[in-house]
């Protein structure tokens, strides 16, 4: 399955890196998402094999734009706080992990045992 999950990855990479608006990446990820959902991975390890096959690095590695291929997210510090902003990746933002699933995720034993 991981083999699978990272040719994916790359595919994804591959046909969104170019692309400079929301409608355009956004079929992409909802096809990603699709494929995601019919697949065996649970909401706590997820972001973990994500990260692990280079899915955020990916998309890091890209020079973002805002409003073309990104957006401006809030940086939250311990306390909620806004501590400032990010540029992230259309595709880092609308595929794998959903609110409800970053909130799965950090409660898992994994995240427990790194922090």
């Amino acid at each position: 399955m991981s083999k699978v999950l990272q040719e994916k990855i790359d595919k994804l990479f591959e046909t969104t890196k170019d692309l400079r608006s929301f409608e355009e990446i956004k079929p992409h990820c909802d096809r990603f998402n699709e494929w995601l959902n019919d697949q065996s991975y649970s909401q706590a390890t997820l972001g973990t094999k994500l990260s692990a096959y280079g899915f955020y690095k990916k998309f890091k590695s890209i020079r973002l734009e805002q409003g073309k291929n990104a957006e401006a997210i809030d940086k939250h510090d311990a306390e909620g706080n806004v501590k400032g902003t990010e540029l992230k990746h259309y595709v880092a933002l609308l595929c794998g992990l959903n609110k409800e699933g970053v909130k799965v995720a950090k409660l898992s034993p994994a995240a427990t045992r790194r922090l």
